[in-house]
């Protein structure tokens, strides 16, 4: 038997290595969630800065903008 820190209760080493996993599995769903939601947003973040610098684009295409630069 292994005693709890708190000494309120008695528990089997089964019952512990089972309710150790338990929390190692709800970890990783909420790593591979939080993981998900945060590569989520960085694509809508990256679509609309990209959607953002398309629609600013009011002068003349990149290529020409060597041809404009003055150099002394």
């Amino acid at each position: 038997m292994i005693s709890t820190h708190l000494g309120l209760k008695k528990i089997s080493s089964m019952e512990y290595y089972r309710m150790y996993q338990e929390v190692q599995a709800a970890k990783q769903i909420a790593r591979a969630n939080l993981a998900t939601t945060l590569a989520t947003h960085e694509r809508e973040k990256h679509n609309v800065s990209s959607n953002e610098n398309i629609s600013n684009d009011v002068m003349a295409p990149k290529k020409w903008g060597a041809n404009l630069d003055v150099t002394a």
